[in-house]
């Protein structure tokens, strides 16, 4: 999960704007989906990039710097950014005049922020290196049609994009505020139906977020549990997690949803909208085909095939991420043939000489991504088995823990209750393995 709010002080510049190239009126683009994201390519100042595509935020934003130490950066003055998360503001900068492209729409004039700090860092969350994230200065301008079956999305110019009649589609509109989109709909909690205004957050990996200090009538449900929720710009953030009934967006229903109720004074910063009731994430959007039409005030919901997958959510109380390198030896069978001398007298076929095959241990070294576990939750089937925050990852299930993707780890322990997982990590040199049986609490 991530989530932004930027504030600055500072006199406004001129920002450019992104325009299609070559008098074209859309543009194709593939995509990476991690943990509920869509990482896009870039290029910043002609230099390849990933960032993450994310409408929850205004401004766009550039970190994880350390690999590229050549990256110009132009006409920057100093800033203080805070977001989601319990920690101070931290230091950065503001930058204008950079070219940002992603494929043939391009933007000459554009304005970041960059941040130093290299504990804001989520690419060893992701397991993936993301670069930055752009939002709004990017939606502003086209038409975006998101497929989060085949991972491919189309950018329209606002004039030429043609809304075709569906009768199982819907159209929502869209209200802003502080450059961010909001969106109308009804949650069912206990016997209460509450109308709601949710941020439209596809930079959030989780379904849904509510607000409690926001209306008498969130509250939430009982069957709850404290929870780590995600990484924000200003630090991790906790909160209950649980389920509600039904998430109503217009025509569609959606039961039995995993609902995050974050602390209160890790959102503290959230928002300055005071019709805010909370987020709808990607966890949620991916259920649809969606287009989101900035220019137009709307956003259009088209269900897919992933519609009614279950609602799950991690069932051991571990989070992993990813800190440093490690050295991993592999070692293969390998088989040569070498030309030898025939000492007995005897002609071969080859005029006396001879093969001979020789056997012998190939040991390679690589340098891997170190695993390891970024937090345990409290009274969880982790925290039982004995592992704890800051534990290095060797193996899971026998496998080598540099095998797997973040996403695949995830995936692993949400997957089924009572299914138990081996994994064996290291702890100040020494080695302890553990048995996690996952456990549903909601």
């Amino acid at each position: 999960m991530m989530c932004f709010l930027l504030f600055s002080g500072l006199t406004t510049y001129a920002q450019g704007e992104f325009r299609m190239m070559g008098n074209r009126t859309s543009e194709k683009l593939s995509f990476e989906f991690i943990n509920n994201l869509v990482i896009i390519p870039v290029k910043f100042n002609g230099v390849e990039l990933s960032f993450l595509l994310d409408t929850g935020v205004k401004n766009t934003i550039l970190f994880s710097l350390q690999d590229r130490d050549s990256l110009e950066l132009k006409q920057v003055q100093e800033v203080r950014l805070r977001g989601l998360g319990n920690d101070k503001p931290i230091r950065g900068v503001k930058s204008f005049n950079n070219v940002f492209e992603i494929g043939n729409i391009v933007d000459r004039n554009h304005q970041v922020y960059i941040v130093f700090d290299q504990d804001v860092n989520f690419s060893t969350r992701l397991g993936k290196v993301v670069h930055g994230i752009i939002g709004y200065e990017f939606f502003k301008q086209f038409v975006v049609d998101t497929n989060y079956v085949t991972n491919k999305m189309e950018i329209f110019e606002p004039d030429s994009y043609d809304a075709k009649s569906c009768k199982r589609c819907t159209s929502l509109s869209l209200e802003f505020s502080n450059s961010k989109p909001y969106i109308n709909a009804e949650v069912l909690l206990g016997d209460n139906v509450v109308s709601t205004t949710l941020l439209l957050d596809s930079g959030s990996s989780d379904g849904l977020w509510l607000f409690e200090h926001t209306s008498d009538d969130i509250k939430k449900p009982q069957d709850s549990f404290q929870d780590y929720l995600g990484l924000g710009l200003n630090g991790d953030i906790f909160g209950e997690r649980s389920r509600i009934e039904t998430l109503k967006i217009d025509k569609f229903t959606l039961r039995n949803v995993t609902t995050a109720f974050p602390d209160t004074l890790a959102i503290k910063t959230a928002s300055t909208f005071k019709k805010r009731n909370g987020s709808i994430g990607a966890e949620v959007l991916r259920r649809f085909k969606v287009v989101i039409d900035y220019p137009h005030k709307r956003i259009l919901l088209r269900r897919n095939k992933n519609f009614s997958d279950e609602f799950n959510y991690d069932m051991s109380g571990i989070s992993f991420g990813h800190n440093g390198l490690s050295v991993v030896k592999s070692e293969a069978n390998t088989t040569v043939s070498e030309v030898g001398d025939i000492k007995n007298g005897t002609l071969g076929a080859n005029g006396g000489l001879t093969l001979l095959d020789r056997s012998y241990r190939e040991v390679s070294y690589q340098l891997k991504p170190q695993l390891v576990v970024t937090n345990i939750r409290k009274d969880s089937p982790a925290s039982e088995a004995g592992l704890i925050k800051g534990d290095n990852v060797m193996s899971v299930n026998g496998r080598e823990a540099h095998l797997y993707s973040i996403p695949e780890l995830t995936e692993l322990f949400s997957s089924k209750e009572n299914k138990v997982i081996k994994i064996k990590v290291e702890r100040n040199g020494a080695v302890i393995t553990a048995r996690v049986k996952l456990r549903r609490r909601i």
